[in-house]
């Protein structure tokens, strides 16, 4: 891949990072998204993972787990949507803790949008496609 290719600024590209501490579910889901088209990925397996892949990476979108060892979903939510550079990242949380008080303070914490575990590929990838306004 040349450096053309990987820049932010190429519009064709969506950078999205997976971050769970399940390794299945990782590989679920980086499988179901990189046979999009214009989608690449990176993953992060717990909260301060993530923190660094988001400054490396760039990601447009985080698919993000909810419990998760040291930072959990919830605290990375907050995170993202305090750093004003970081602001238009869109979260999607992926998790099997989706009782109805997690899913409410997770898209106060500022997730976009949330899913059930387990993961359900064709729905993951039109969420993918909505959230990142890729609708074909």
């Amino acid at each position: 891949m040349s450096a053309t290719d990987s820049e932010r600024g190429d519009e064709s590209t969506y950078h999205v990072l997976v971050v769970d501490d399940d390794p299945s579910t990782v590989k679920i889901a980086t499988s179901a998204l990189e046979a999009l088209d214009g989608v690449e990925t990176a993953t992060a397996a717990d909260g301060f993972e993530a923190g660094l892949q988001v400054v490396a990476f760039k990601p447009d979108l985080l698919i993000l787990d909810l419990m998760m060892p040291g930072a959990d979903g919830f605290e990375v939510c907050r995170h993202i949507r305090r750093d004003p550079d970081l602001a238009e990242i869109k979260i999607l949380v992926l998790t099997a803790h989706g009782t109805h008080e997690n899913l409410e303070r997770v898209l106060e914490a500022g997730a976009d949008d949330f899913m059930h575990k387990p993961v359900d590929v064709e729905r993951l990838r039109q969420q993918v496609r909505t959230l990142l306004g890729m609708e074909e």
